[in-house]
């Protein structure tokens, strides 16, 4: 479960409408706060994904479980709404976790649209 975040980014990747969207510009990092001056807006459109994990004892084994927020930046509103829903239909099919939409928020700051998506995630 550790390697969650790699397996988003490959699994996102293999999507080529999201490529030609954003290119190969998906990065595991978080964002605690937004710096409107900050290098991330000199890149966009983009993906950053976060990862909040924790695991439980079970009777086989350690199950990982967490929350995965993936926060989409892009300079056009339409563009941003177009690439959430590309990367909510793609995350759903993500193998060996099962994947549960939370939430999503939205902002615009330093002029970018940014959509946080929040996901539940379970390792199978």
């Amino acid at each position: 479960m550790l390697n969650i975040t790699k397996d988003i980014r490959n699994h996102l990747l293999t999507d080529n409408q999201i490529v030609s969207l954003i290119g190969d510009k998906i990065y595991p990092v978080t964002i605690k706060q937004i710096d409107p001056n900050s290098v991330i807006f000199d890149n966009l459109p983009q993906i950053v994904i976060e990862r909040n994990l924790t695991t439980s004892q079970t009777h086989d084994g350690s199950l990982f479980a967490g929350n995965i927020d993936v926060n989409v930046l892009t300079t056009n509103y339409s563009d941003n709404v177009n690439l959430c829903n590309l990367i909510d239909e793609k995350l759903l099919t993500l193998p060996n976790y099962s994947v549960q939409l939370q939430s999503v928020n939205e902002t615009y700051i330093a002029n970018a649209f940014i959509q946080k998506i929040s996901y539940f995630i379970l390792e199978n």
